[in-house]
């Protein structure tokens, strides 16, 4: 929105936002991840068993957090977040050193790092995967290819 990037990747738990242009390209679900031996039981976990955790979410104003946001008020159950990063992998790393629980996409938990224990959301959150430009911006010979790759990829 800033005119910083010509096409950016990004999680939407809102309407695209005016003056870009936006396609879904897939969903990723957010999950709570948990330190190793540690993790409530099996199957998904509530809002209100989380509590039972400090949470870790990533920063204010991004998709996830104004989900995870959502889905604690949906129960009734204001979440603890002891932190709040614009790194969700560095929340992965203190959940995994046993710091408390966060709330991820599923999508990280897959990637190689540190190990934690994840389960899903009841009821589960899904959020779209957009590939974001600005609306009527010249856009570069990259740019254009860059968009078209991207949608020939994601079928």
């Amino acid at each position: 929105a800033d005119d910083e990037l010509h096409a950016a990747f990004s999680l939407l738990a809102w309407p695209v936002p005016d003056g870009l242009v936006g396609e879904r390209l897939s969903e990723d679900e957010l999950a709570a991840v948990f330190p190793p031996g540690d993790a409530p039981g099996r199957g998904r976990v509530t809002a209100k068993r989380l509590l039972d955790y400090p949470i870790m979410l990533p920063r204010s104003g991004s998709a996830i957090k104004s989900a995870a946001d959502e889905f604690f008020a949906a129960a009734g159950q204001p979440a603890r977040v002891a932190l709040e990063s614009g790194d969700p992998f560095l929340l992965r790393c203190l959940v995994a050193s046993g710091f408390g629980a966060a709330i991820l996409p599923r999508s990280l938990t897959r990637r190689e790092g540190p190990r934690v224990e994840v389960r899903g959301l009841k009821p589960a959150v899904r959020l779209p995967v957009m590939l974001l430009w600005r609306e009527g911006r010249r856009m570069s010979p990259a740019a254009r290819a860059f968009i078209e790759f991207v949608r020939r990829e994601s079928g």
